[in-house]
């Protein structure tokens, strides 16, 4: 190599050190975590508040799975706020789902403004959250109430996890799922949560801002994250629920294009980002993706690239592994491993991909 080339390298591999760096440490995260033990019987009221655009009759499983939750229904509601026009209606729900669950309109357009409006109709000191397509274990709120009432925590992150659809396509998104949740759970045990999931969070009903600015207006959905970060700039604690019966099964995506589609809107509302750990760790995540192309690129003209593509690959792979597999082992998908090589070296181009398609993207949920 002369010494142009060189100086390439040394900048292909520095731009890649953040990436180990942070990844580590969130594997130190995920190290410390412990299964939780519900300690307390607990009194408090719960809300549980979905944003939705689908009818009755679409939701049913998840009006099934609140109805068999085995928290006492005198200290739940369900607010279901209606982004869809009217098209739910609350004499289309299930008698037996008619006394707990309450049917709102959003009061204003998209996910975020559907959920303020269900939070604004909530009455319960502690707020949950669910996506209207997931699958809730029967102590699912139970769980989540004597968390909250042993540890006192702001803000809870409970796990989440891809439904197997027996699909080759499904068990991918399982296996890249793994990754995002190691990420939640390790930044949130070292105390610097960089990303939720809506699906599965639940916070105190005070502590939600009074503005749409507070959390970022500029986007239809994303109130997951963008309350995590206005939360953490407020100094509050934020915890992750280590507990298989915190944990919500969601849907995969039923073919690639929606499944990109889900995850450029995700990438697009980091242009609204002000959290500086959130930024760094996703700017690193590009960083390394590009770096990794760039070597192989580089290696078909100057085969001493290839090792450097390697070095990357390896320098991105070990971290991953490590969360991956920790993340398997809690969720019982250690059998997925076998995808790991594959989806390794797709996963600079999806990156990339997912990126480009968000900044591109309309403002729609």
């Amino acid at each position: 190599m002369n010494g142009s080339e060189s100086e390439i390298v040394l900048l292909l591999i520095a731009s890649a050190t953040p990436y180990l760096y942070l990844m580590l440490q969130v594997f130190a995260g995920l190290r410390k975590l412990e299964r939780y033990i519900p300690e307390s019987k607990p009194t408090i009221k719960i809300s549980v508040v979905i944003a939705t655009n689908r009818s009755a009759a679409d939701i049913s499983p998840i009006i099934n799975d609140l109805l068999l939750q085995n928290y006492d229904h005198q200290l739940m509601e369900v607010i279901l706020a209606d982004d869809s026009g009217g098209r739910l209606q609350h004499n289309d729900l299930p008698v037996a789902a008619q006394q707990l669950c309450r049917v709102i309109p959003n009061k204003g357009k998209g996910k975020k403004k559907a959920i303020r409006s269900g939070i604004e109709a909530s009455s319960a000191e502690l707020i949950i959250t669910t996506d209207d397509d997931c699958h809730l274990p029967e102590s699912w709120v139970k769980e989540i109430a004597s968390f909250y009432s042993d540890k006192g925590a702001d803000m809870i992150l409970c796990p989440v996890t891809v439904y197997d659809n027996g699909t080759l396509f499904g068990k991918a998104q399982q296996f890249e799922f793994l990754s995002l949740q190691g990420v939640t759970a390790g930044s949130a045990e070292m105390n610097d949560a960089v990303m939720c999931n809506g699906a599965g969070m639940a916070f105190r009903r005070d502590l939600y801002p009074q503005k749409d600015t507070d959390i970022s207006g500029k986007t239809l959905s994303g109130d997951d994250v963008f309350l995590l970060h206005y939360l953490k700039r407020e100094g509050k604690r934020v915890a992750w629920l280590e507990s298989e019966n915190a944990t919500v099964t969601t849907d995969p995506s039923p073919d690639p294009a929606s499944f990109l589609r889900q995850r450029s809107r995700w990438a697009s509302k980091a242009q609204s980002y002000s959290d500086k750990k959130t930024i760094l760790t996703g700017a690193s995540v590009l960083l390394i993706s590009c770096a990794i192309i760039t070597a192989a690129i580089f290696a078909l003209f100057n085969p001493a690239f290839f090792y450097v593509a390697l070095l990357l690959f390896i320098m991105k792979s070990i971290p991953d592994m490590l969360i991956i597999n920790n993340r398997a082992i809690f969720h019982g998908k250690r059998e997925l491993f076998y995808m790991f090589p594959l989806l390794q070296l797709i996963y600079p181009f999806y990156v990339i991909v997912t990126v480009t398609a968000g900044l591109f993207r309309t403002n729609r949920w």
